[in-house]
């Protein structure tokens, strides 16, 4: 499929019910994996599968990560409403095909089902970030025992900094991960040193 030039995105891994083994065994053209699929939250409390995510780009294999609906259901007053939970959101030039399309390819975006991130980038050695109010902030990489997390269970915050000299010495990649006070999070892709 990506070799006819489709972007290849993995879906609800903990839905299907796939291991490791088998996710690791997928070819090299995975462009995305979904981190959260809202309808199977909602229907089968398995719809957060950043783990699944985590051992993927543990193994050294790339791809960016996803968050969607997958609404099947029409939305009934007083039903288990599955709309309107998890998006992605493109920073795209404008709202054209070709703009979205490019944004996607170059990872300008970012996966939630809840905070909003308002601004992430590099700056002297430091990842800073502004986002909507959150109580977690944590900065992954492949080894979980070097990740930084900045929390606060009383009062969020909007604004957060990382020192990034450690990382950049010993770790391939960083990605982001925020949570609000309702247990609701935000993944950015995986940014590679080179």
């Amino acid at each position: 499929m990506a070799e006819a030039g489709f972007l290849v995105t993995l879906n609800h891994p903990g839905w299907s019910g796939m291991d490791s083994k088998e996710i690791q065994a997928l070819d090299e053209g995975l462009f995305a994996m979904e981190v959260y699929n809202h309808t199977c939250e909602v229907h089968c409390c398995n719809g957060r599968t950043g783990l699944h995510y985590d051992q993927y780009l543990k193994a050294g294999r790339r791809a960016f990560c996803v968050a969607t609906d997958d609404n099947h259901h029409p939305f009934t007053p007083g039903g288990i409403n599955d709309m309107c939970g998890g998006f992605t959101m493109i920073k795209a030039e404008s709202l054209t095909y070709e703009a979205v399309i490019q944004a996607l390819q170059r990872g300008d975006f970012y996966a939630s089902f809840g905070p909003e991130i308002h601004a992430c980038y590099m700056e002297d050695d430091r990842l800073v970030v502004d986002c909507s109010p959150v109580h977690t902030a944590l900065l992954k990489s492949t080894q979980y025992s070097q990740s930084q997390c900045t929390f606060s269970a009383d009062k969020p915050f909007t604004h957060v900094e990382f020192s990034l000299e450690r990382e950049k010495q010993s770790e391939p990649f960083i990605r982001l991960e925020l949570q609000d006070a309702r247990g609701q999070m935000a993944f950015t892709n995986p940014y590679y040193w080179e």
